[in-house]
């Protein structure tokens, strides 16, 4: 009996070892996409991300930031640009597609399109 216990605490062990594990691995790439997907990679990250990769002098590294940093702002401009029109696409995918379905399945389409919007929470939307 003793035997089955210790074995039995050991998996349990392990089992929330493996949890605890992917909950935080899960929780840590969840703020990583949130933060990306406000305003992509800050260009501190990409320049450390190719300073050593291309071995670049100082000099470099001055004007590889500067052409991100604007390179950054360019592409946030443009997500907040055409969001308007992304969203518009959406909604009449949505529309068209509650056109084939049955009021059952149309309910259900509301709640799946409701969660994607709140798991985006905001993603691409620039306030």
């Amino acid at each position: 009996m003793n035997r089955y216990k210790l074995i039995a605490g050991v998996l349990l062990i392990f089992f929330l070892g493996v949890m605890t594990g992917a909950l935080g691995t899960g929780a840590f790439f969840k703020q990583r996409i949130k933060h990306f997907a406000k305003g992509g990679p800050p260009a501190a990250m990409i320049l450390k991300r190719i300073s050593g990769r291309l071995d670049l002098t100082e000099a470099q590294q001055v004007e590889i930031e500067k052409i991100a940093t604007e390179t950054g702002e360019k592409l946030r401009n443009l997500r907040q640009k055409h969001h308007p029109q992304f969203e518009k696409l959406m909604e009449e995918g949505i529309a068209l597609m509650k056109e084939k379905l049955t009021d059952e399945q149309k309910e259900k389409l509301d709640e799946i399109y409701e969660r994607i919007k709140k798991y985006r929470g905001g993603r691409g939307r620039h306030r």
